[in-house]
């Protein structure tokens, strides 16, 4: 939810095809009303039973690979109407991966390895790359005091994403706490699709974007290795086995 949310701001705030907030937020309110909509209509099985089903099935299993072809489909249209209300793609993007997720039936475990093959194996690595390259590494450095924005955006990350996990400290203890909101603190993607918006609308310099990038570098480096090591300290130790 709070990903979901970030997103829902970012096109609200900082999209630069709409004109004021009332306008942007009946771009959202209308573009989350179809995906509702829509989504309440796959969650209801439409498209599971009966002849299309079957038609499916067939041609799923040749070289049509129809339900990968129609999960890119749905992304397209979902990017593609999200652009039309002026709407960030990333947006749009995760909307269509929660409305696939509501459409279950007995392809789906296969489906799903196909769509995180191609995922995984082709654009992701792709969007990293095209990123990095993008980074302005000399702008970064370029003095003392834009290389120590990293550690500052590092620990406003933290602080941001962090402190939330204190809410359920009653439930989980101490330590599990502190892992916890480590872990949510854990964040590159978004961090990435920010920077790249704040540049383009021409929000940030380059060096800022930099350190926002460098800060959720950092964040994957060293926030899950420090949650991992402080779950391992907080568990109890086994007691001893007889013989």
């Amino acid at each position: 939810m709070a990903e979901f949310g970030a997103l829902v701001l970012l096109s609200l705030f900082f999209s630069n095809q709409h004109q004021g907030i009332g306008t942007g937020l009946l771009h959202v309110g209308l573009f989350a009303l179809l995906a509702v909509l829509f989504a309440a209509d796959v969650a209801r099985g439409g498209m599971r039973g009966g002849p299309l089903a079957a038609i499916l099935d067939t041609l799923e299993s040749t070289t049509a690979q129809i339900r990968v072809r129609a999960d890119f489909a749905l992304v397209a249209v979902a990017v593609w109407l999200a652009w039309l209300l002026g709407l960030e793609a990333i947006l749009a993007a995760f909307t269509a991966g929660v409305i696939r997720g509501l459409w279950r039936d007995r392809q789906a475990p296969r489906v799903q390895s196909q769509l995180e093959g191609a995922s995984f194996g082709i654009f992701i690595p792709f969007f990293f790359i095209v990123s990095g390259m993008q980074i302005d590494v000399d702008a970064l450095f370029s003095s003392a005091s834009t290389a120590l924005r990293v550690p500052a955006f590092l620990l406003a990350i933290l602080l941001v994403r962090g402190l939330p996990a204190l809410l359920y400290r009653r439930f989980v203890g101490g330590p599990a706490t502190l892992a916890a909101g480590l872990l949510q603190a854990t964040s590159l993607t978004f961090v990435v699709v920010a920077a790249h918006v704040g540049q383009r609308l021409d929000i940030i310099s380059e060096a800022t974007a930099a350190a926002i990038v460098g800060a959720g570098l950092l964040s994957v480096m060293i926030f899950p290795g420090s949650a991992l090591a402080i779950l391992r300290r907080s568990e109890p130790l086994s007691p001893a086995v007889a013989p």
